[in-house]
């Protein structure tokens, strides 16, 4: 999807409730945004350096060690891995998603790339 897109339909979104919430009360919209600025606030000190990560693993990683090592033709040995991989990764969602994407572009394969998201939803060392 086109990110032009989804920040435009985002911003459609903010717009029609905010004026249902002005509607219900001017304070709700206040408190509305003052919530969600809140929660900008806190995930700002782990998206940085998460972003940052990111982009060093995709200028440093060669795509070819990325693909050998959870690419397709890793099979069962990149699940494997790509379920350590998450079991260790550090970080919240944002921080998670935003490697599993670099990885995914740098060549990770699909299967490898889903047990990473499902062990650090089940087991990571940082949600328990």
């Amino acid at each position: 999807m086109n990110t032009y897109y989804t920040s435009a339909l985002f911003f459609l979104i903010v717009i029609t409730l905010s004026y249902i919430a002005y509607k219900k009360s001017p304070s709700l919209l206040f408190q509305g945004w003052q919530k969600g600025l809140g929660i900008w606030i806190e995930i700002i000190p782990v998206t940085i350096p998460a972003f940052l990560a990111v982009g060093l693993i995709e200028v440093l990683v060669p795509k070819q060690i990325i693909a050998g090592w959870l690419g397709h033709e890793a099979g069962w040995k990149g699940i494997w891995l790509g379920c350590f991989l998450g079991v260790v990764s550090p970080g919240g969602r944002f921080a998670t998603f935003a490697i599993v994407a670099s990885l995914y572009r740098g060549g990770a394969g699909l299967g490898a790339m889903t047990s990473y998201i499902t062990s650090w939803a089940l087991w990571s060392v940082g949600n328990l």
